[in-house]
C-alpha cells in the first residue's frame, strides 16, 4: 500500500483499464476511470480525456474529469477550460470543470477561470469565485477582478465565497469587502426585489389558468396540497 506498482503489474493494470474504458457498458467504463484513478494509470489519459470531454456518456463525465486531474493535473487545465469555456455544455458540467480548476490551484488554471467569470451565467459565477477564493493567491486575483468591474460585486455577498475568502486570512479582507458592496443592496433585499420583477412579469403573461390547474393535478397534486386540493 503506499508503494509503486511492479513494471508488470502496472501494465497488466493499463491493459485491463484500457479495456474497461473501451467496453460499450457504462458500469465497465465506470470500473476503468476508478482503476486508472486510483492507481494513477497516466498511459490511458486520452480515454479517460474522451470520456470526460463526451456528451455521449454524461454519468460517466464527472468522474472521468477527477481521473484526469489525479493522473495529470496539469494536462487536464485544457480540458477542463475547454469544457468551461463551451457555453453549449450543461451548467453543472461546467461547474464542475471550475472546481476541478480550483483544485489544481496552478497560475493556468487560475487564468482560465479569470477568462471565462466576466461572461459566466450567475450559478457558473458563484462556483467559479468559490474556486478562487479558495487560494490566497487567486483570491487576491478575484478580487482584483471585482475591483476593476470584470467581475459583479454580487459575489462577495454569496455566504460560500465570503467564507472561503476569509479562511485565505487576506489582510484588511473585511474593509476591502465592505467597499466593494458599499452601493450594493443587502442579499435579502436583492431577493426581495427579484422576486418582485419575476412576479410582475408572470402577471403580465397571458396565461391559462385551466390549463395550469389540469398540469397541477397531474404532476403535484398528490404531494402539494391545499385543503382538499
Amino acid at each position: 500500500r503506499g508503494g509503486k506498482l511492479p513494471e508488470t503489474a502496472t501494465e497488466w493494470a493499463v491493459t485491463l483499464a484500457g479495456k474497461l474504458l473501451s467496453s460499450d457498458s457504462n458500469l465497465q467504463k465506470r470500473h476503468g476511470i476508478q482503476l486508472a484513478s486510483e492507481l494513477r494509470l497516466a498511459d490511458v489519459y486520452d480515454q479517460l480525456a474522451s470520456l470526460a470531454a463526451s456528451s455521449d456518456h454524461p454519468p460517466l463525465r464527472n468522474n472521468a474529469i477527477d481521473a484526469c486531474v489525479a493522473n495529470d493535473a496539469a494536462r487536464a487545465v485544457s480540458l477542463l477550460a475547454g469544457i468551461l469555456k463551451n457555453g453549449r455544455e450543461p451548467i453543472d458540467i461546467r461547474q464542475k470543470a471550475a472546481g476541478a480548476l480550483g483544485g489544481i490551484g496552478s497560475p493556468e488554471s487560475q487564468e482560465a477561470l479569470l477568462e471565462v467569470l466576466p461572461s459566466a451565467p450567475e450559478r457558473l459565477a458563484v462556483e467559479i469565485a468559490s474556486a478562487l477564493a479558495s487560494r490566497k493567491e487567486s483570491a487576491e486575483a478575484l478580487l482584483a477582478s471585482i475591483e476593476a468591474g470584470k467581475a459583479t460585486a454580487r459575489l462577495l455577498q454569496e455566504k460560500t465565497i465570503v467564507e472561503r475568502l476569509h479562511n485565505t486570512q487576506l489582510e484588511g479582507l473585511g474593509e476591502q469587502i465592505e467597499k466593494l458592496t458599499a452601493s450594493l443592496p443587502p442579499a435579502d433585499e436583492r431577493l426581495t426585489m427579484l422576486v418582485a420583477s419575476r412576479r410582475e412579469g408572470f402577471l403580465a403573461a397571458n396565461v391559462d389558468l385551466e390549463a395550469g390547474h389540469q398540469v397541477f393535478v397531474k404532476h403535484w397534486a398528490a404531494c402539494h396540497k391545499i385543503g382538499d386540493e
